[in-house]
Order: structure tokens, then sequence, then C-alpha cells
């Protein structure tokens, strides 16, 4: 039950793209992994999600770069190296990122964030945050399903290309799309250096771990379509798997939290943003 990925790429492709986004198609997946399945958690249950809305989603991490011509600063431990992910964000710096690129390009800010202090990268954090959704027509984290579905890019597998062999830094497969701690130089690499996935997408495997939108939480039982995860909660998701994380950390059902004002040197993120079209519609 694969999500359709290079048919429905090029018929979704009806609106300007912004520079290093590719469009993602809405479609129907299995979210999670299933049951019996080696190394699967007890928070990954797998379910049928259906997402009805296109979205645009940033083919690689946000870079230092990015970070530094929109944020006027560089919070990463590995600084300069300019298209090298930007580390040490926390949940905050990302929504704030994403807000700030959305009214650069005249868009709604897709979150409203309250009771903030500090400096963006440095030591920014906020009380509370509300999201305007996936209706927002604006830049945003994705969704945990959003990224999932993005991920996968149709595969049914551990990997995007193939499965699990040792849960280690032995796993040959994944060192084909992945710096993890079996490939990498004990740091992040470059963005963009290695196999993309089915969507077009770099490093969504290792690298450095990426925030999405949702509070951790159970997943809700039965199908789901357009789930936006728990509605409260003190952690954010992370997904992805780092630069020194062991392969069965880097699956694409793997999920794992932190408190979302937490800085460390293998977690980033990349903006998604509904496509107009959808947005138009009320899809």
């Amino acid at each position: 039950m694969a999500g359709p990925v290079a048919d429905d790429v090029e018929d979704a492709q009806v609106e300007e793209q912004p520079p290093d986004f590719v469009i993602i198609p809405s479609g129907l997946f299995l979210m999670g992994t299933a049951p019996g399945e080696p190394f699967a958690q007890g928070d990954e249950a797998q379910r049928s999600v259906t997402l009805t809305r296109d979205f645009l989603m940033q083919s690689t991490e946000v870079t230092q770069a990015q970070w530094e011509a929109v944020m006027g600063t560089n919070p990463s431990r590995f600084a300069g190296c300019a298209e090298c992910p930007v580390e040490r964000v926390n949940w905050w710096d990302a929504a704030q990122y994403t807000n700030q690129i959305s009214a650069a390009e005249g868009l709604q800010q897709c979150y409203v964030l309250q009771g903030c202090v500090g400096t963006p990268g440095i030591d920014f954090r906020c009380q509370s945050a509300q999201s305007v959704g996936p209706a927002c027509d604006g830049y945003r984290l994705p969704t945990e399903a959003e990224w999932e579905y993005a991920a996968r890019a149709g595969s049914l597998t551990d990997f995007y290309n193939g499965r699990l062999q040792e849960p280690t830094c032995l796993d040959s497969p994944l060192g084909e799309v992945a710096w993890y701690c079996g490939s990498a130089p004990e740091r992040p690499e470059e963005v963009g250096q290695l196999s993309p996935n089915g969507f077009g997408l770099f490093d969504v495997h290792g690298n450095v771990f990426e925030w999405v939108e949702d509070h951790y939480g159970a997943y809700a039982p039965g199908d789901q379509t357009d789930p936006v995860g728990a509605p409260s909660g003190s952690q954010r998701v992370l997904r992805g798997g780092g630069w020194f994380s062991l392969s069965e950390e880097c699956r694409v059902a793997r999920r794992t939290s932190d408190t979302p004002h937490v800085r460390i040197s293998d977690i980033g993120f990349r903006p998604v943003r509904t496509s107009r079209g959808s947005v138009l519609t009320g899809r």
C-alpha cells in the first residue's frame, strides 16, 4: 500500500517550486512497523494513513549557509561548513526560522509563538506555540506523518533502499544513503552527497535528526487521515537518525523525541509548505 511516486510527482508539479524544494503528492501509505518485524519499537504500531494535501519539502536539511542568511547566527558545533546541516537548533528555533522565511515571501506565518525570550540559535525559547496546521500557506515543520510518507517515497522497508541488516554501525545498505555511525567521520557531512529517495529527498536517514511539528504521544488507533499527533505534551518528535546513530535508530519508522528547548550537535530540520493548490481548494 505504498503511496504514489514518479507519475504523481509529474502530475503534482502545477506551481512554481521554491529553490531546493521538491513536490510530495498526496496519497495513502502504511505508517509505522508491522507486528513481528525485527527491531520494531512499541510506539510504531502500523496503520493506514491518508494525506489529502500535496506539499513541498526541502530536498535537504537546512544548511548552515541557509540558516545564517535568514537568522544571522550559526549555532552549530561544527560551524564553518556552509553546506553541512545546521545543528544545535531547538524546536523553537526551527519554528521561528519557518516563520521568517514565510514572512520574507509574504506568506502566512504558520506558528504563533508566545512568551519567547533570547536570540534564535543561541538561547531562544518560548512558553508555547500555536500551529495554524497544514492549511497554512506558509512554511512550517512537517507533521510526523508527512515526514514518514516523504521519507518512504513508496517503500515499505526499514530504509528507502532496503532492509536493516545489522542494528549496529555495520549496515552496508544504509551506508549508500546515510551518514551514520558506520559511515560518518564523527561529524555531520555536507548535504546532498548520497543517493536521494524516490521523491528526490537527501539525508532523510542519518546526518542529523529532524524536528517535526508533532508533540510526542501514542499513535491514535485505526486508520487516519491527515493526522497531526498528540494535542499536547512536553516533548516534540524527532525523526531520521543522526551522524553517530546506530543503523536501527535511522529506520524510517523509528520515533524519538526530546524537549523543545534541547540543543544537540545531531539535531536539525527541514521545512515544508502545503501546495498552494491544496490550500486554495481546501484539500
